[in-house]
Formats: structure tokens, sequence, C-alpha cells
């Protein structure tokens, strides 16, 4: 008997290529069939729904008319259909998936009504949204078509809308020329908006500026007025103001571009406005005039970016503060100084100079040539009484105002405690200074020293008291239905607040670890934030005073608490 041969080898690819050629067939069909729907019923086909997730339905708004075209971006792509206004939120399912898993992103419909200010739709007004999409979304191409500026135009109700997704920001704002209109903005989308905003129409007017000398004021003019604010450039003594409102007063504001004159302001009536009109204005000499400062830069490092600081000496005035790029040899000038007593420093690269003590006297310029040098610094070793060390503690130049807790690093004023207690102050101009240590619920510790170019002077160890001062402040004649708050401050108002607390139905706040010295008490009707104020000391011998304030007493006008 002769054996069977074994074809199983040969028969097994044969099999095999045939099941992968009727796949191949299958798909092929498959794909024919799909492109045959898309052709003869393109509006639904798959592929129209998968696009329809992203760009919303075709029907205008709801309640409105079929058709209307709203929010249609000139030249620009909407991805939102003809009337640009999705009923309720989509939901986008990435092509790409994320981990394996297709991640779904919300759509929202940002719907705008603009009106005239008496409630009247604005048909054919153009508006610009900008829309920014998070960064994790980017990578999806058809979220990126939703991102970026449209041109919106409303439709004959004054609607328009943009579809943003889920944690955009947007902000519309007015493109119509000859129109000003309320902008809107919004960060972090999560719902359906609907959104009112009025619109007015604007002229434009001139301004014409002199002295009471006659000489043209060639500074920069600005206006003023509820809800806006334009600037001109002005070389010749006429500022062009393209949008002005006609139906509010005009506050036109100059520069301090004169010694002894200051910034000036003269308000116009509606009255006054008319289009092409031009507006005058003539400036008077102060009869309190103030002083300018004068910083030559000519030993500034080529390049270099400087930063001043001007201040008091008496404390009665918050310091002025501010950075220029100047190049050297030409003059820095601070304007509308008050008259009195000063110092200034000026860092210059790695450099810094200090002056001497001057005075700023009315309507006169004072001159000053900084010598700049290496700066010094201080280092310090800050604990408790018993050793501790006090992280957060600071070694700082003192100016005479009160710094609240937690404190910050500051170069060339203020330098804070790591976790071992250590602080260094750093970018200091040499001479004398006066110094202090402080941590937040301990007394000051203060220190004179001379200070040497490019040095650091080790000041040791400091240990620093507890601060047991005691503040009872009573509350009377509170309003029902009103809040309030009491809070320390410096007695003349510089520096941060202190302290903060709600004031309780019982109208009785304490504040306690108190340091000696003077505070400002301040209660603050927290709607308006008018308030009135007392002087108190807090000292070693009386830790604990008392100190009633009067909510009848409350000023309308003042508002100490920023």
């Amino acid at each position: 008997m002769k054996p069977v041969p074994d074809n199983s080898s040969e028969v097994a690819p044969q099999r095999s290529g045939r099941s992968w050629l009727s796949l191949l067939l299958v798909l092929a069909a498959l794909l024919l069939a799909l492109l045959v729907v898309q052709v003869a019923w393109p509006r639904h086909s798959p592929l129209a729904r998968v696009v329809d997730q992203v760009s919303g339905p075709k029907e205008g708004p709801a309640g409105g008319a079929k058709g209307d075209k709203i929010g249609v971006p000139a030249g620009k792509p909407s991805g939102q259909g003809e009337s640009g206004v999705q009923p309720s939120p989509s939901v986008l399912r990435p092509a790409v998936p994320e981990g394996g898993k297709a991640a779904e992103v919300d759509l929202f419909t940002i719907r705008a009504t603009i009106t005239r200010r008496d409630g009247t739709p604005l048909p054919g007004f153009t508006v610009w949204a900008q829309v920014n999409i998070p960064f994790e979304l980017m990578p999806h191409e058809k979220l990126r078509a939703l991102a970026g500026g449209h041109d919106l135009v409303t439709d004959s109700q004054g609607r328009c809308a943009v579809t943003v997704p889920r944690g955009s920001g947007v902000s519309i704002k007015p493109e119509q020329k000859g129109w000003r209109c309320e902008q809107w903005g919004q960060g972090n989308i999560s719902t359906d908006q609907n959104i009112q905003l009025a619109a007015f129409e604007v002229i434009p007017v001139n301004v014409r500026v002199e002295y009471d000398d006659g000489l043209p004021y060639s500074g920069r003019l600005s206006t003023m007025a509820v809800g806006y604010s334009d600037r001109a450039s002005v070389s010749d003594g006429n500022g062009s103001f393209a949008g002005i409102d006609p139906t509010l007063p005009l506050r036109v504001i100059t520069d301090d571009e004169r010694i002894g004159y200051g910034s000036q302001t003269k308000v116009f009536e509606p009255g006054d406005l008319r289009a092409g009109t031009t507006l005058y204005m003539v400036l008077q000499r102060s009869k309190n005039p103030d002083g300018w400062v004068e910083i030559d830069l000519s030993e500034a490092e080529p390049s270099a970016r400087y930063q001043r600081r001007l201040f008091p000496v008496d404390s009665s005035r918050s310091r002025v503060d501010g950075s220029s790029s100047r190049p050297p040899g030409t003059v820095d000038v601070i304007k509308a100084v008050n008259p009195g007593k000063y110092e200034l420093t000026v860092s210059s690269g790695i450099k810094i100079w200090r002056s001497q003590v001057f005075e700023v006297k009315p309507a006169e310029v004072t001159r000053l040539q900084p010598r700049f040098e290496p700066p010094a610094g201080v280092r310090v070793m800050i604990t408790d009484e018993a050793g501790a060390p006090l992280p957060g503690a600071v070694v700082r130049l003192k100016d005479g105002a009160y710094a609240a807790f937690p404190a910050k690093q500051a170069a060339g004023r203020q330098g804070l405690a790591d976790a071992q207690g250590q602080a260094l102050l750093e970018g200091v101009a040499a001479g004398t200074v006066t110094l202090e240590v402080a941590a937040a619920q301990h007394e000051v510790e203060t220190r004179e020293v001379i200070l040497i170019s490019g040095e650091m002077l080790d000041l040791g160890l400091v240990r620093l008291k507890p601060a047991r001062g005691t503040l009872a402040v009573r509350v009377e004649n509170m309003e029902a239905g009103e809040s309030y708050r009491v809070t320390l401050i410096h007695p003349q108002g510089l520096g941060a607040p202190l302290e903060m607390k709600d004031v309780p139905a019982s109208g009785l706040t304490t504040f306690t670890n108190l340091p000696a010295r003077d505070y400002m008490v301040a209660l603050v009707e927290t709607k308006s934030g008018a308030a009135t104020s007392k002087l108190v000391t807090v000292d070693l011998r009386n830790a604990a005073p008392d100190v009633t304030l009067d909510c009848k007493s409350i000023n309308r006008n003042a508002k100490v608490v920023r």
C-alpha cells in the first residue's frame, strides 16, 4: 500500500491568500458605497454628520427666522455654518485618540445682541470676537479652526454669535467705524452665554491748548469719559480725537510739560461737542506748583536698564519708583514732585548710586548726576528670644512705611530670612543707612550702619522680642444689611494694609500681638469703600488701648483702603 502524500502545507497558503483577497474586495465595496452616498445625498452622509459635530446645525437661531446670517465672519472661516449659532452645546470627538481613548470636547455658543442705548437693535453692526482656546486643544485641527479672531456681523435683530470649545477665553469688542460699544470678555467658558451690549455713535473733535502767556502746549492730551479713554499725538498744540461720545461730558487732561503748571483738566459739556468742532483750553499757572527732578545719565552703563527710587525723608508721602531704558548721556525727568526733602537711589546694571538729602522747591528743577559704584550688602541671622530661627523675617532699609507679612524679597530694599534665619540684603548703595530687622508678631529692631561699596556687612545675630500689643476696636451704629471691616495701616497711609478683620455682629474687633508704634485704625463700609478713622498709639506702657468708631461718622469721600 502506497503512502498518501501530505499536501496540507501547500493548501494552507492558498486558502490564506483567498481570505485576504476576499477581505480587500469587501473593504473596496464599502468604500465605493460610502462615496456613492456622499455624492448622492451629501447632507445625510456619515462624513457630513462628523463635520456637523464641529460646525453645528445649519438652521437659524432658536426663536429667530431661518436663514438669518448671524455671526458670519467676513472672509474668515467661522466653523458655525450659515447662521453661526448653535441652539445647544455640541460634543466634538477628535479623530486622534488620546491615550487610546477618544476625548470629548464640549462646544458652546456666545450669543451677543448689539443695541442702541435706548434698546433698539443695530443690524449690520460689526464686532470682533477673539477666541483663545486652551493649549491642550491646539493639536486638533477642527478646534484650531475655531480659534483666533472673527468679524461678526449682526442680523436684522442685532444678534451675532461665535462657537468656542470648553475652557476657551473670549473677548468681544466693536469694529464699526464711527461707533463705540461696551466690551465683553470672559475666560474659561463652560456654558452657553447670552450677552447684550449697548453701542453709541461718536464724533471727531479737535482740542487746541495754550499757556496763559500765549506759548503753545506741545505735550500729550488724553480724554476721559464714562467707559473709554482716548489719546492723541500732539506736536503743534492741536489734538485730534476721533471717537468722542457727544452725549457725555468730556474731560481733557494735559501732561505736566512745563514747570510751575502741572497737569490740568477741563470739562466740556455735551452742548460744546459737535463733529469737527475745535475746543479751546488755556493752562493757568498753578497756585501750589510742584517741582521737578532731573537725572543726568551721562555715567550710566551703555544699554543698561536703570531703576530709580525717590522717597521723602519725612515719610509723609509715598515714594516714587520707576524704571527706564534711556541711553547714556540723556536726562530723565521726574515731574510733579511735591516740595520737600528727598533721597534718590539710581541703579544702572550692577552698579548703584544714592544721593545725599536734597530739597525740591516749588516751580524749580533740581538737577542730580549719579556717580555709579558697585553695591554693598548686609548679612544677618534673625531669631526669637529663645534662639529659634525666624523664617520669613526681613532686614530692610527704613523708609518710614509699615510692611505687611508675609514679606517678599526686594533687591536693594529688603532681604528675606531662609529656614535657618539667615537674611541677605544685596544691591544697596554705599553710605550711612538705617536698617530695620522685623518679623511678624515681633518688635522691630533698628540699626544705623555704614556700608562700603562692594563689601558685605555682617550684622551677626539679632534676637527679636515678641510683640504683645493688643487693640480693641468697638464699632457703633452699624446699619442692618451692611457689612464693615476694620483695617490697621500706617498713620500717614504709607505701605500696604497691615491687618484686616470683618466686624462681627457684636461690633467688637480685637487685634493682638501688635508691635509698639502708631497706627491708623480705619472703619470701612465694605460695599462702598467709604471710611472713617482714628489714630492710636500702641506702646509697651499702654499695650491695650480701646478705640470706638461710629458708622455715622463715615466719610463718603474717604476711601483709605486700597
